[in-house]
């Protein structure tokens, strides 16, 4: 007597869908991780890419104004003569003097509390809504020459509250300590190089060499 075998493929069983189930999360387990780190390096070259292009603003700028970077302007359009309440007022000047039209480079994806910039700048000249609060990640140096040290630090991620070069110039330590998961942070000098400075317990790399040598290059912190 012949045997018909059924057609159709063999249901799996409860075990071996558990098996594949426990082999599939394992995958993901083990890709999770490459994702955080991969996430992370795009967050430090996004700020670097961004602090780069802020840096030839402000050398565009500065080609105009006799060396001097973005000040901010006054209700009469002309250069503040004394340091604004944020950064963002002055990085809005790159605005108003039509070098910048797009927020987008502002946004830092390695700040704490950062909000993606809305897109809307306002009307010319005064462009009110660029960089409105929130809108800006970077502190600023205001005060700053295009004649200053090439290595002078323009721009950075946050440093901690209250801040201020002193003469022995800036270090790792000196920044906010959640920027990038506490692991570094992005400096643009005045020669326009942008790079990540890694942060280690107990380092005091100098980042830069900016000093309190007058009255002027204050840090400007962003108004988050």
């Amino acid at each position: 007597m012949r045997i018909i075998q059924p057609s159709g493929s063999r249901a799996f069983t409860l075990i071996e869908l558990l098996v594949v189930m426990s082999i599939i999360a394992g995958l993901a387990a083990l890709a999770l991780p490459a994702i955080g780190i991969g996430q992370k390096q795009l967050a430090k070259i996004k700020d670097v890419n961004n602090l780069k292009q802020i840096g030839i603003g402000c050398k565009a700028y500065a080609t105009d104004f006799d060396g001097d970077f973005p000040k901010g302007l006054d209700g009469s359009g002309n250069p503040l003569k004394t340091e604004p309440a944020n950064a963002n007022i002055a990085y809005r000047e790159l605005f108003q003097r039509g070098i910048f039209k797009e927020e987008r480079v502002f946004f830092s994806p390695g700040t704490p509390g950062a909000s993606k910039p809305d897109g809307d700048i306002g009307e010319a000249d005064m462009y009110p809504q660029a960089l409105e609060k929130g809108e800006n990640s970077y502190i600023y140096v205001w005060g700053q020459r295009d004649s200053a040290e090439p290595n002078d630090l323009l721009a950075a991620n946050p440093t901690v509250s209250g801040f201020q070069p002193t003469e022995k110039g800036w270090t790792v330590n000196e920044f906010h300590p959640k920027i990038h998961g506490g692991l570094g942070i992005v400096v643009l000098r005045v020669d326009g190089g942008a790079e990540f400075v890694t942060k280690k317990p107990g380092n005091d790399t100098i980042v830069s060499t900016t000093k309190r040598r007058n009255s002027e290059g204050r840090v400007l912190g962003p108004d988050l």
